[in-house]
């Protein structure tokens, strides 16, 4: 169970990173982007 939990925290923990990426990325330009 430990392990399962680890995982889902881990997947959970990528697609909170992605989401905001995502949603930083409809509010800054490309050049801000290339430029973080």
């Amino acid at each position: 169970m430990l392990f399962i939990s680890h995982d889902l925290a881990v997947v959970n923990f990528l697609c909170d990173r992605a989401y905001v990426m995502k949603a930083r990325g409809k509010t800054w330009n490309k050049a801000e982007l290339m430029h973080f």
